[in-house]
């Protein structure tokens, strides 16, 4: 992950690692073995996570314009 030294990706990433650990606890067990809660709480991370995700993206191709323009002013 050296590509993500940045802020926003960093947290991008993080929010992966929590959608991928959420969609474990799927696999292992079905929505009818979990409490009504348990799932309620599991949707709102989710929506969370989807929403962190939007708001990131623009601030990541913000960040790899500036780095790639770092780059190319090295090279020059």
């Amino acid at each position: 992950m050296e590509n993500f030294r940045s802020q926003p990706g960093e947290l991008f990433v993080n929010t992966f690692n929590i959608e991928k650990t959420i969609s474990k606890v799927f696999n292992y067990t079905t929505r009818e073995e979990i409490s009504f809660e348990v799932n309620d709480a599991f949707d709102a991370i989710m929506a969370e996570v989807y929403e962190m995700r939007r708001i990131l993206k623009p601030m990541l191709s913000e960040d790899n314009k500036a780095r790639v323009a770092e780059l190319k002013g090295k090279r020059s």
